[in-house]
C-alpha cells in the first residue's frame, strides 16, 4: 500500500514538474515572439507596452517591462510550485494550463496581435496612437 502511495506521488510530481517546465518554456517563447517584439517597439513610440502579466496596454516607465516580465515568470512558477505536492495538484494545474493556453486567448488579445500594430515595424507614432485608441476601445 505504501508503495502505491509513493508511486502515485512520484508520478504526479514528475508530471507536475514537466507541466511547469512546459508552461515556463511557453512563456519564454511568447516573450521572444516576433509579434510581441514588434508590438512593444511600436507601443514604445507612444509611451506604452504590452503587459503579459495583465494582458493589456500599460504605461511605459523606467523598468516597467522588466518588472512585468518578472511578474509573469513569477506567477508561472508559483502556480506550478503549488501543484507539486499531490496528484490533485497536478490535475488542478492541468485544468488551469488548459484554460490559460487553449481557452484563454481573448478576442481583445487576438485582435491586437493580428493588427498592424504587431506586424508592421514602420508605423508612425500617429498611426500607432490611432491603432492604440481603436484597439483600446474594443474591450
Amino acid at each position: 500500500m505504501v508503495e502505491i502511495i509513493i508511486a502515485v506521488y512520484f508520478i504526479s510530481f514528475v508530471l507536475s514538474l514537466s507541466l511547469v517546465a512546459w508552461n515556463y518554456w511557453a512563456l519564454l517563447k511568447e516573450l521572444r515572439s516576433e509579434s510581441l517584439v514588434v508590438l512593444n517597439a511600436n507601443l514604445k513610440k507612444i509611451g506604452y507596452f504590452w503587459s503579459l502579466a495583465q494582458e493589456t496596454f500599460a504605461r511605459l516607465d523606467q523598468g516597467s517591462i522588466e518588472k512585468d516580465v518578472q511578474a509573469a515568470k513569477r506567477s508561472t512558477l508559483m502556480l506550478g510550485l503549488l501543484s507539486l505536492g499531490s496528484a490533485v495538484g497536478f490535475f488542478l494545474l492541468l485544468a488551469i494550463t488548459l484554460a490559460m493556453r487553449i481557452l484563454k486567448p481573448q478576442r481583445h488579445s487576438r485582435a491586437i496581435f493580428q493588427s498592424d500594430l504587431a506586424k508592421d515595424r514602420g508605423l508612425t507614432p500617429s498611426e500607432v496612437s490611432r491603432l492604440h485608441q481603436e484597439l483600446s476601445q474594443t474591450r
